[in-house]
């Protein structure tokens, strides 16, 4: 049986590097722009691709599509919250299963059933891209919900089963998705222009290490060469 070739897009910036690197070639010369699908409404953050070839992408009708490369849609999945508020770009699994952030995590199969969410009650929001590592872990940003008080920005890595491994507390919302560099090291920045970086725990920890500080909020993620340095934006 022949190799499955890998995945050319499976979530935000290609990989949990954020290095926005694909390995297949795109846009050869000559190529012609063509509109393969028409959603009801706002197309609100950015495609990720399925282990089938399907297009990924939440619509400001509160709803996760997939769509055929040829522009036949194949599915829709409700998600409950307003995607044209957040960055939900979703991510997939080299399984194919498809991860969606909102009010809620959730975790679909290849054909948009639910498999999980997380957590169960809307008490917060998903205000980022989610990050997923290469053992399954899935890490996810939030803060309160709308209306709800009390709740701080926290990241989150959840376990492929929707059951949280360990949660850090944030000093301010986070609008970029974590990176991940060697050794497990996941580095997040703040609003509060405080960067991150923890190297996680093997269940329920989360030690950071002590964290960089610049004078204005992040807009851009943070991005982690093979080298084990951090590269952030602002």
């Amino acid at each position: 049986m022949a190799d499955t070739p890998p995945n050319p897009w499976p979530g935000f910036q290609h990989d949990p590097a954020n290095t926005g690197q694909a390995p297949v070639a795109v846009a050869t010369p000559g190529a012609e722009l063509t509109v393969v699908f028409k959603a009801p409404q706002e197309i609100t953050a950015g495609i990720a691709i399925g282990a089938d070839g399907s297009l990924l992408f939440a619509c400001a009708d509160n709803n996760l599509y997939a769509v055929s490369p040829t522009g036949d849609l194949r599915w829709t999945a409700p998600l409950s919250y307003q995607t044209r508020t957040y960055n939900a770009v979703p991510a997939v699994t080299p399984e194919g299963l498809i991860y969606a952030g909102g009010l809620r995590v959730y975790c679909f199969d290849g054909g948009g059933t639910k498999q999980w969410q997380f957590p169960v009650s809307s008490n917060f929001t998903v205000t980022a891209p989610l990050t997923l590592g290469s053992d399954g872990t899935l890490y996810v940003v939030g803060t309160a919900a709308p209306g709800v008080a009390g709740v701080p920005t926290q990241l989150i890595a959840l376990a492929p089963n929707g059951t949280q491994r360990w949660a850090a507390t944030l000093d301010g919302t986070v609008y970029a998705a974590p990176a991940l560099g060697p050794g497990g090291a996941v580095y997040v920045g703040t609003k509060s222009g405080t960067l991150y970086a923890f190297t996680s725990g093997p269940s329920t920890s989360s030690t950071p290490r002590p964290p960089a500080r610049w004078g204005r909020w992040w807009r851009s993620m943070p991005t982690a060469r093979n080298g084990g340095s951090t590269h952030p934006a602002r």
